[in-house]
């Protein structure tokens, strides 16, 4: 009687653990409703909530690089924007080994009139004045925002771009092209939108995206989406503020989340997924506990021969 009693216990404690290690539909189901939505039957093809969510137009700042491209009706033989990329990524592309006086271009550039020395170190050009102009990779080559806020065109001069959104900084430009193409079209893109994914996610790493309005959800899926045991309720952001970081937690499981102003990522965000009990459980907590239940058992075996030796 006390052998299966014991038994018994044992066979109930091993339940209770493999329960304990599971993840329940609370814990993975992304945008659950919140509130006084938790009460609504579920509808089809109608509007179940609304949330509002601020338009989100990234903001230039020192450091950032754009790309600026222009279509225009006049000869691209004139088109001394996008010459002058051209030619600052032939010396960006050349390795340190490289003789740079045999290259296409030499080891000089004359732009605007004057000639800027580069330094192909780290892929970023640099002026006379020892800024940097231009940072060039093998699909792109960009300008980069100064310590000022101002980025340098050639023929067009230095353009403040501190706080535009990149709709602002085309218009800045079209608005200087005039003299030079006909019927110009100006197309900005950011091109150091990297950011970070750390934790429970299957892809771990450092990304880059060109769209400037990235959110959280699109984050994580180039992360290779959230691992089965990450805790999607506690996911910390954190954010370079100036001088300052500051540190956020979102839950993705409340569809609240999509009026949070953490939807949308930044250049530069480190975005930490945790990982939930249950993983910690699963892989120390269940073989210690098997162990115990094995020994018990034995323990339990040898207490019922020797009352049954009695």
């Amino acid at each position: 009687m006390l052998q299966r009693l014991l038994q018994a216990s044992l066979f109930m404690a091993v339940c209770a653990l493999l329960f304990s290690s599971c993840v329940t539909r609370r814990n993975s189901v992304y945008l659950q409703p919140s509130g006084d939505n938790k009460k609504k039957n579920i509808t089809f093809d109608e509007i179940y909530s609304e949330f509002e969510r601020k338009e989100h137009q990234y903001h230039l700042k020192p450091g950032d690089v754009v790309s600026i491209k222009i279509g225009s009706l006049t000869n691209s033989e004139f088109d001394f924007i996008n010459q002058y990329a051209v030619q600052m990524g032939e010396f960006l592309y050349l390795s340190p080994k490289t003789n740079v006086n045999n290259s296409a271009g030499g080891n000089q550039i004359a732009v605007n009139n004057r000639v800027q020395q580069t330094q192909i170190a780290d892929k970023v050009m640099y002026s006379d004045e020892g800024k940097p102009i231009a940072v060039g990779e093998p699909q792109s080559t960009g300008f980069v925002v100064d310590k000022e806020g101002n980025i340098e065109l050639p023929n067009l001069g230095i353009i403040p771009v501190r706080d535009m959104t990149l709709v602002e900084l085309e218009n800045a430009v079209n608005s200087k092209l005039g003299g030079f193409f006909e019927n110009p079209e100006v197309r900005v893109q950011l091109l150091n939108f990297s950011f970070i994914v750390l934790g429970e996610v299957n892809n771990e790493g450092q990304f880059n995206t060109y769209k400037d309005n990235t959110n959280l959800f699109e984050a994580l899926a180039m992360a290779g989406s959230p691992a089965e045991f990450a805790d999607k309720s506690k996911i910390k952001v954190v954010r370079e503020d100036g001088s300052s970081s500051e540190v956020a937690y979102v839950n993705l499981l409340d569809e609240s989340f999509l009026s949070s102003p953490y939807y949308y990522i930044q250049p530069g965000d480190v975005i930490i997924v945790p990982p939930l009990g249950a993983k910690a459980f699963r892989k120390y907590g269940i073989p210690d506990a098997m162990n115990f239940v094995a020994l018990t058992s034995s323990l339990v075996s040898i207490i019922a021969l020797i009352y049954s030796a009695r």
